[in-house]
C-alpha cells in the first residue's frame, strides 16, 4: 500500500542494521497506517427525517440507502426519524434532527422538507439538507432556483412529467367513453397537492372534462366526501398526496359499489385505487443518493441543480382486484399503454 520504504541513515550500524532500531521505525511506522485505515473506513453520519410509513416514501428511502452503498458509503450511522404522519411530531423531530448536525440530512416528503429546513434556520445550521418525495420545492419555500440552489438544500422532486400527468387523465375517457365529469381529491392541507391538483384541471379540461374537486382536512373525512364526490362524476384523480395515500382503504370504501374509475398518482395507492402512470420512488431515492454522495465528497450544494423524472422511469400499472370490485375489467385498459399488474 505504501510501497517500500527507504531505510534512514542514521539508523544503520556501519552495514548492518540493529534488530532494536528495526523495531523502533516499525513502532513509528505502524500506527500512521492504521491511522489511515481508520479515517477511510469512519462511518457517515446521515439524518434522515420521513413523514409516515407510505409505500412511495419507503421505497424513496430503501433507494436511498443503496446508491449510497453502491457509491461507496457503505458503512452508515443512520438516523432515522418517522413522523408517523403527525404535524406536531414531525416539528420536534426535525428540531431534534437539527440540533445534531449530522454530515448530511435527508428529508422525504414536503412536511418533512419544510420541517427540517425552518428547524435548520432557526439554530443557523447550514447542513446539507436533500429532500425526496417532494413535489414543488419553489412554492414549498425550499429554494428559489431550481438550477443552482442558493442555500444550503437541495433534492429531488416527484413531481410527474407532463406526459405521465396527461396520460393518467386521459384514462378517464379511454375507459369509460361517455365520462363527462372528472374528480380531484386531495387533502386541503398539502401544498404539493394544491399544485398536481391545479396542473390536472388543466389537463382535464383539455381533454373535455368538467372538473369536481373536493378535499379532505384529514383522514377522518376522506370515506364521506369521496361518496359525495363520486356521486356527481364519472371518475376520480387523486395525486401523490401524503394524508390520501395512506388512507386509500378509507377511498375504496367511499366508492362503494359505484362503477367509479379511480385514478392514482403513485403504484403505492393502488390498495386503494385501480390505474396509476407512475414514477419510481426507488429510483428517485437512487437519483438523491447520487446527490449525496456528491455533497459528501466535496461538491457545493449550489451545483447540485434540483431533479425531475423523465417519462422514461414511468410505468403504467393496475389493479386487477380494484378494478373488478368497481365494475372493471383488465381488458378494459387501452391497449396502447403497456400495463403491468400491481406486485
Amino acid at each position: 500500500m505504501f510501497g517500500a520504504i527507504k531505510t534512514p541513515n542514521f539508523l544503520l550500524g556501519g552495514h548492518v542494521m540493529k534488530k532494536t532500531k528495526l523495531l523502533m521505525l516499525c513502532t513509528l511506522i505502524a500506527p500512521a497506517a492504521m491511522g489511515l485505515t481508520a479515517c477511510n473506513n469512519s462511518a457517515t453520519d446521515i439524518g434522515i427525517l420521513q413523514y409516515g410509513e407510505f409505500a412511495a416514501l419507503d421505497s424513496a428511502r430503501e433507494g436511498f440507502k443503496k446508491g449510497l452503498e453502491n457509491a461507496g458509503f457503505g458503512n452508515l450511522k443512520i438516523d432515522y426519524q418517522n413522523a408517523k404522519a403527525k404535524g406536531a411530531d414531525n416539528t420536534t423531530l426535525a428540531q431534534g434532527l437539527a440540533a445534531k448536525k449530522h454530515k448530511l440530512n435527508l428529508a422525504i416528503a414536503t412536511p418533512c422538507a419544510t420541517a427540517l429546513k425552518a428547524a435548520q434556520d432557526a439554530i443557523g445550521s447550514t447542513t446539507p439538507l436533500l429532500f425526496t418525495a417532494t413535489t414543488d420545492p419553489v412554492g414549498a419555500g425550499l429554494l428559489t432556483n431550481k438550477e443552482a440552489p442558493e442555500g444550503f438544500v437541495t433534492g429531488t422532486s416527484d413531481l410527474q412529467p407532463e406526459e405521465a400527468l396527461q396520460n393518467q387523465i386521459k384514462l378517464a375517457k379511454k375507459m369509460i367513453p361517455t365520462a363527462s365529469k372528472l374528480g380531484i381529491f386531495y387533502c386541503s392541507n398539502e401544498q404539493n397537492s394544491r399544485a398536481q391538483a391545479d396542473l390536472a384541471k388543466v389537463a382535464a379540461e383539455a381533454d373535455g372534462l368538467t372538473v369536481v374537486t373536493k378535499t379532505c382536512t384529514d383522514n377522518l373525512d376522506i370515506t364521506q366526501n369521496v361518496a359525495a364526490l363520486a356521486a356527481e362524476v364519472d371518475a376520480i384523480w387523486i395525486p401523490t398526496d401524503n394524508t390520501v395515500a395512506n388512507n386509500m382503504t378509507k377511498v375504496k370504501d367511499g366508492i362503494g359499489t359505484r362503477k367509479t374509475l379511480v385514478i392514482v398518482g403513485e403504484e403505492g395507492m393502488l390498495n386503494g385505487g385501480q390505474v396509476t402512470v407512475s414514477i419510481s420512488y426507488y429510483q428517485l431515492g437512487l437519483k438523491t443518493a447520487e446527490m449525496a454522495a456528491k455533497i459528501l465528497n466535496g461538491t457545493a450544494v449550489r451545483n447540485i441543480p434540483v431533479f425531475y423524472p423523465t417519462m422514461d422511469t414511468c410505468s403504467y400499472i393496475y389493479s386487477k382486484q380494484n378494478l373488478e370490485d368497481a365494475g372493471f375489467a383488465v381488458g378494459d385498459l387501452p391497449s396502447e399503454f403497456p400495463w403491468s399488474a400491481a406486485k
